[in-house]
Order: C-alpha cells, then structure tokens, then sequence
C-alpha cells in the first residue's frame, strides 16, 4: 500500500467521520440551545446579533467535529497500514460504525444529564448524586450501542433512496457550516490576550488624586458575618477593617445573583432600567459607555478589571473598553473561548459545552479510585486574584481604579483545611457533589441545610483570611492610606425560609442585605451608618467623594453626606428578580422589593401578591402586615410604580 492511498484512506474517514459527528451535533445541540435561548431573545437583541449568535455555535459545533474527525481518521489510517491493510473498506465500516455509537451517546448523556437534573429537583441534592453521575452515562452507553446497531442494520441498509437523502443532508450541513462562516466573517471576530495587564493610553493624570478599589465578594449575606451581629465569628479581619472604615448596617443588592447586581453597582442602574437581567442579557450600543469604569477613566484613571466569576465580568456585560485592563475569566483556560466575538456569551457557551457535558463529567469522576478528585478544595481561591490584582496597584502609574471580584463564599462550600470544622463537624458535605444549592427545599430538610450553612460560614471565614493578607500587602506598597477602599458583595445567601442559595424568585433578607464597607485615605475612626443605601449609590458615592460631576445617568444618590455629615439618605431602596421579558415592553414577571424607613414590600409581578414586613422591627420577616397594614402596603406599592414602567 502506498503513501498516496493511505493518504486517500486518511481523508475519505475524516469527510465521513466529520459528516457524521457534524450532522449528530448540530441537528441536535443548536434547535436545544436556540429553544434555551428563545426567552433571551424575544425583542431582546437585534436581529443581526441573533443570527451571528446561531452562526457562531454552528462554527463551534463544526470545529469539535473537525478536530474528532482528524483524530478518529488519523487512527483509522494506522489501522490501514497495520495489519489490515487488504480490509480498508472493512475498516472504515468499523469507523463509521464506532463514530455512530459515539454521536448517540453524546446524545443519549445530553438527554440523562437533562433527566437527572429533573430528579435533583424533586427530590433535593442528595449525596447519593456521585452514584447517580456514575450510573446514568453507564446506561446511556449501553441504550447508544444498542441504537446504534439498529442504526446500521437498520437505517443505513434500507437501499439507494436512503443513502441519497443521507448526501443531499450532508450537502445541507456543509452549506449550513459556510453559510455561518460568511456571517461571522462580515461580523467580525477579535482575539484578544488578556492575560497581561497593559494599560491603554487615557488622558492625562490628575494630580493628587486618590486610587480607588472596589472590592466585591461573591455570594456574602451580611446575615452571616459577625460583623453584623451573626453569632459565629466568621469575619474578623473584616470587622478590624471596619473600626477605621464607614459601615452600612442597611445596604441592599439591586437582585439576588451576579449577572444583573454586578451590572447594577458598577452602572448606577436598576436592572429594570438597565434591561441586564435574563440569562445572556448585556449592556445594549448606548448604554456601554454608563459605568464607573468609563467615567473614571475619562478623568485620567488607570482602570483595571480582575473578575473571577465569568457572569459578571466585563467581557459578559460587554463594557471591556470601559477598562484600561482586564484579566480573563478563569474558564477562558478552555484555547477555543479566547477567541472573543462581539458576542462573548456564545463563546462562553462552547466552553460550557464542554466543561458541563456528562463525557467531561464521566472523565473527571475516574480521576481517582474513589471518584473523589480533588472536590475537597475550593475551585476558584481568593488568593489569585489577589495576586493578580497586586501588579497593578503596584504600578508608578497614578491614581487606579481597580475592580476585584472574587468567588468564596459562592457555592461550593469547601473552605481551606485550616477553616475546615472550624464551625463543627459536617462530614456529610464535605465535596463539592454534596453541597451544591439546591433551590426550594423542603421544611423537614431544615437540619441538613443548617450543616450546610456551617460549611458556608467557614468559607467566609476562609475568605476573610484572604482578605487579611490582600489588606495588609496594600499597607506594605504604600496603598492602604492612599486610597478609597470600597468592601462589598454582589447578592447575599439563602438558607432558610426553604430556598438554599441565591437567584430565583426571593428577595428576602439573606438574599439582598448585603456588607458595604468604606474606607477613605488616612481615615483612623470608623463609623456605622443606619440610613438604607443600595448598589446604585456606589457610582454617584464614587464620584461625588473625588469631586467629580456625578453622571446625569445615574439612578442612586451619594452616599458622602450620610457618611460625613450624618445625613440621611432620600430615596426609597429597590431589588427586583425579574423573569425573560421582552426588553422593548414592561416587565410582567418577577419580583420587585421596596425598602424605606424599616419598611420593605415585597410584589410579585406575575400574581399581584404581596408581603409587608416592617424590617426594622422584624428582621427575619416572620410577621407579614400586609392584611393588617393595606395603607402602608399601597404606599410602598405606590414608590414602586413611581419609579419604575412595569405592568400592571
């Protein structure tokens, strides 16, 4: 056999192997995606960004398909110059055979993963997940051997008329596939590094002016941190922090998960404003340039980026030139997501493609004997982002403003061995598999999730630590008393009031109180602010503490005269959860809250029901007035209305 003909051999596997695997996962994963994403889409984004968004998880598809098609065919090839070399045909029926059990497994995992997510539902996390993760690619493995024999006695030997359709569909895909190449070639792709910090050109510095770093923690109820009276001392450091800072006992998020809250404090918009909330939402053209990073950096700032969380990271939200750098989220270690469409979003879909599919799963399970790995240790430290954060305040060039945003406390609850028990002996969610957030649990649950709060409570302490050290290296470069530190959270916590974690539809007070934490250049005396504060404030505080023109965008008011001056704030406070709407017409469905002088009126939009808690006297929202205050539920009800355009 010569060269040439195993050259030939090579290239009729890879068509076909490519053809299949191609067909396999575009007829299927793109209708279930773009089904995931129709509520994201609905009068959400232009028509234009639509199509570019389908032609890029086309190419996606393709390239997965491609690089398995090479593989597979340079194996099948070495098989043809081995032993078998007389049996090519034989051979690549093998291949073909085998590429056909692999689509439909590929498949059939996608269909189980969906399944047990299902059961995980209704019957809660359970630490029986590690067995069910094991047992359903077993079974879907056997039930793809199965279809795929039937596929080939089947489907493939029905004669002429099949195998002619087969190549008008494999004509259609290749089409498909060009046809998504054209798109994303007129769209355009950027590839950017973000992993070195260089700073772009900015105007010209202004002298004397303070650094300031905006700190925010994942996922930190201030329900659990000793700082605000909890019981275990969970944030030492913090509270060290906080007798030469200003402290707010009463700041809340603008929602309860990362994507719209991060967008929120970082714009001075409300996310009904904004329209950032859905899944894959992002800043539409003209509101990209409305945030604290763009206005600082118009005023002769270095503005820098270091986001853990991929949610909410400037590159999500689309406002990456409002930075004069940003570091890459960590799932962009995955090569195929540093190529960075204007849609960031579907690049980032790939690599969840991969990274959540049941055959990853399945591969990290066999790491080791026991499937355990290394799900004790916490995934996404503090301590990197601390260090990558550092180069930057280090640097001669002045004032900074950097944004840091790390992961602890955020789920999974496995904090560092020294902080492990520290709270008390919770073996039973001692990896990652068992103490996932669950959602809506039931009341009988309630022990098992306060084992998991302990968890929870020693990863903030594991976190605080963190914070420690990060404060006292600022001390050592001389940026402690040069700057304003700014400490908070994106969303808070839950585990009571049968939801464990954060998102969905609550905005009760583990999911919306939330620290702040101000430290201005040189200050030596804290102070405890009582007046409500919300995450729209930070921009306008920001601005008005430098003496800057607070932006006419800006939804909040300044904090600085609560702070120096021990003025009350003016305007009522608001968090909302809202459902995909479309973004061009009201909202209908969510949550929306109002708080104003200890009173919080929680509506949901859906169903027109209410609850009326006095905070300041009910902290834990045991009582609802509602029924026994209507005035006062219509005044809070009427704030609501007043400010926002929602239906009705």
């Amino acid at each position: 056999m010569t060269t040439t003909s195993v050259g030939f051999s090579f290239l009729r596997l890879a068509k076909q192997v490519f053809l299949n695997v191609a067909i396999a996962l575009i007829l299927f994963f793109l209708p279930i995606e773009m089904l995931f994403r129709l509520s994201s889409w609905n009068l959400f984004m232009p028509a234009l960004d639509m199509v570019t968004e389908v032609a890029m998880m086309i190419l996606m598809l393709a390239l997965v398909s491609a690089s398995l098609a090479v593989l597979v065919a340079g194996v099948g090839s070495t098989l043809v110059i081995l032993p078998f070399r007389r049996k090519i045909g034989r051979i690549e029926e093998m291949i073909c055979s085998m590429v056909a059990i692999g689509s439909l497994a590929i498949i059939i995992f996608v269909l189980l993963y969906l399944l047990e997510s299902w059961v995980q539902r209704v019957t809660g996390f359970s630490h029986k997940v590690v067995t069910a993760n094991l047992a359903f690619p077993v079974l879907a493995l056997v039930i793809a051997i199965s279809m795929a024999w039937a596929w080939k006695y089947g489907f493939l030997a029905a004669g002429n008329v099949v195998q002619s359709r087969l190549a008008k569909g494999n004509r259609g895909v290749l089409v498909l596939i060009a046809s998504a190449g054209l798109v994303i070639g007129v769209k355009g792709i950027t590839f950017h590094d973000y992993r070195e910090i260089k700073a772009n050109p900015i105007p010209t510095p202004r002298v004397g002016m303070p650094n300031v770093i905006l700190l925010s923690i994942d996922a930190l109820t201030a329900e659990d941190m000793s700082l605000y009276g909890y019981d275990l001392p969970t944030t030492p450091k913090l509270e060290a922090f906080a007798r030469e800072s200003y402290v707010f006992d009463n700041f809340f998020a603008s929602s309860n998960w990362t994507l719209p809250t991060t967008a929120s404090f970082i714009s001075g918009l409300y996310p009904a404003t904004s329209g950032v909330y859905p899944h894959n939402s992002y800043f539409l053209e003209d509101d990209r340039k409305k945030n604290l990073g763009q206005a600082l950096k118009d005023n002769g700032y270095q503005t820098a980026a270091i986001v853990v969380n991929f949610v909410g990271h400037p590159l999500a939200h689309r406002i990456t030139d409002s930075f004069s750098a940003v570091t890459e989220p960590p799932i962009s270690y995955i090569p195929i997501s540093r190529f960075k469409l204007k849609d960031y979003q579907t690049t980032r879909w790939a690599a969840e493609m991969v990274m959540f599919s049941k055959p990853f799963q399945l591969l990290t399970f066999f790491r080791t004997p026991t499937g355990a790995s290394n799900e004790e240790n916490y995934p996404l430290p503090a301590k990197p982002v601390f260090d990558r954060t550092m180069p930057f305040l280090a640097s001669p060039k002045q004032p900074n403003f950097v944004w840091t945003h790390i992961y602890p406390p955020h789920s999974p609850y496995l904090p560092a061995t020294p902080f492990k028990h520290k709270f008390g002996n919770s073996k039973g969610v001692a990896t990652l598999e068992g103490n996932v957030p669950g959602g809506d649990y039931s009341p009988k649950r309630q022990v098992e999730v306060d084992q998991i709060r302990l968890r929870y409570d020693e990863l903030i302490l594991d976190a605080d630590s963190q914070l420690g050290v990060f404060l006292d290296k600022l001390k050592a470069i001389g940026r402690f008393d040069d700057s304003i530190i700014i400490i908070t959270a994106d969303h808070g916590e839950s585990f009571t009031k049968n939801f464990l974690g954060h998102g969905g539809r609550n905005l009760h007070q583990p999911l919306i109180h939330i620290p702040l934490i101000v430290r201005l250049p040189g200050q030596t005396k804290g102070k405890r602010i009582p007046f409500y504060a919300g995450q729209v404030d930070l921009l306008p505080t920001v601005m008005d503490l430098l003496a800057l023109p607070i932006p006419e965008w800006a939804e909040g008011e300044s904090l600085k005269a609560a702070m120096l001056e021990g003025k009350p704030t003016s305007k009522p406070k608001f968090s909302m959860s809202l459902d995909h709407d479309s973004r061009f017409s009201p909202p209908s469905k969510g949550t929306v809250a109002v708080m104003r002088d200890g009173w919080k009126l929680v509506r949901y939009l859906a169903t027109g029901k209410e609850e009326l808690y006095h905070v300041a006297s009910d902290p834990r929202e045991n009582t609802d007035l509602g029924s026994r205050d209507p005035g006062q539920a219509k005044k809070m009800r009427d704030l609501i209305y007043a400010r926002f355009n929602l239906a009705k």
